[in-house]
């Protein structure tokens, strides 16, 4: 609904004729079973295909390279008198920035494109409407001790697919251990907010 009113005219509607998706089985590696079996479980109601993006080994390098940098520059104006009132964690990733050369910075954008490029490419010649792959690689769990390190364990899968700049949701998908639950993303083109919505709502259907 939200959507159909941002986009204008675009209604995001329910549909029984599902289209082609991928499944992504490189962002299987380390998931816990529950939430593996949920995607597989979704990948066959789906018929998904596996796909496989080459450039995909790149992206978590390219993702702290590029985030450093530009969190550093976007708070370098402030930063130096205020530096003790940022959190340990961006505190870090702004000193970090401040210290990657910017050839380095260039040629993982270079890197982000190629995999932007092979990633749009896979959808057109596989015909696919959205790729498949777990949230989280493991069901949801209460807050720990260790902030940073749960943290990264909750975006471990989601960074990747960010890199492509197009829409991605993430749908429930289960329930696992616990009683605790878990999702799935669905990562789609460019500008294809609502195919990929309009998927997510016939999936949550």
């Amino acid at each position: 609904m939200l959507w159909s009113v941002l986009a204008g005219d675009e209604t995001v509607h329910r549909d029984a004729r599902l289209p082609r998706v991928g499944v992504l089985d490189q962002l299987m590696a380390g998931t816990a079973a529950p939430v593996a079996e949920g995607v597989r479980r979704v990948a066959v109601a789906l018929d998904a295909e596996q796909v496989e993006l080459t450039e995909l080994r790149h992206t978590e390098a390219l993702h702290t390279i590029v985030l450093a940098c530009e969190a550093s520059a976007y708070h370098d104006p402030w930063f130096a008198e205020q530096r003790e009132r940022y959190s340990q964690v961006v505190r870090e990733r702004i000193e970090l920035g401040r210290t990657i050369p910017a050839i380095d910075y260039l040629r993982a954008q270079q890197a982000r494109r190629r995999f932007v490029e092979e990633f749009e490419r896979t959808m057109e010649d596989e015909g696919l409407a959205a790729v498949l792959a777990p949230t989280t690689l493991d069901v949801a769990s209460a807050l720990a001790e260790d902030e940073a390190a749960q943290r990264e364990a909750l975006r471990a899968a989601v960074r990747p697919l960010s890199q492509t700049g197009g829409p991605v949701i993430s749908v429930p998908a289960g329930i696992g251990d616990g009683g605790l639950p878990f999702g799935i993303q669905l990562a789609g083109r460019a500008g294809d907010e609502a195919g990929v919505l309009q998927l997510a709502a016939t999936l949550s259907a």
